[in-house]
């Protein structure tokens, strides 16, 4: 039977298993806007708390004081692809000099040093983040039998023939695959699907 991996899921374990509380964060007309997936400020009740309710603020200066950490994702939220947010930039430095931890959490299929020259480019510091997870970089360790998350994956491990068929970003999708060991193959001869995109299958368009 083939098993899949799929990148969207893969974040969804690496965040749970930290625990730490994360925001949403968008861009308003006015002003940067982050609603807490759990809210911790006194005015919260238990119930909310137990349900993750949601509560908007006006901007992250209201809640700033409350967390030590704060879980990021890239886009949509500190930049759109081409440039930053407006305030982004200077939001991250501010809470950098108040000794909060940045960490950003990306559903990216890629590894990440791609998201590392991405900041570059978009003008921030990767310095300023205490780690820059991507599911990407995940799936990679776990591909490569460096993390063992999934017994099924680390059984496969040992096969002889590694193959793998590969729904794609379009972008490295075979070099990926196969520097951590894995070498694409028909559907019929997969031990493996991975997930990286919608845009080719197997290598093609």
């Amino acid at each position: 039977m083939l098993k899949c991996i799929g990148f969207c899921s893969l974040l969804l374990l690496v965040a749970n298993n930290k625990a730490v509380t994360s925001f949403a964060v968008g861009k308003s007309s006015t002003s940067l806007r982050v609603s807490p997936l759990l809210d911790s400020s006194p005015s919260a009740s238990s119930s909310d708390i137990s349900s993750g309710t949601m509560h908007l603020v006006n901007g992250i200066s209201d809640v700033a004081d409350k967390f030590d950490t704060f879980l990021l994702d890239m886009w949509g939220v500190m930049h759109d692809g081409s440039r930053p947010y407006d305030g982004v930039l200077e939001v991250v430095q501010k809470l950098r000099q108040e000794g909060k931890k940045l960490i950003i959490l990306s559903n990216s299929s890629k590894r990440t040093d791609n998201s590392v020259k991405m900041l570059r480019k978009l003008g921030f510091d990767p310095e300023d983040f205490e780690n820059i997870i991507t599911s990407g970089e995940v799936a990679y360790q776990m591909l490569s039998g460096k993390l063992d998350l999934w017994d099924v994956l680390s059984n496969l491990q040992g096969d002889e023939s590694k193959t793998v068929f590969v729904f794609g970003s379009g972008d490295d999708d075979q070099p990926y695959c196969e520097s951590c060991g894995w070498k694409l193959a028909p559907m019929n001869e997969a031990k493996l699907i991975v997930a990286r995109g919608t845009f080719t299958v197997n290598g093609k368009s």
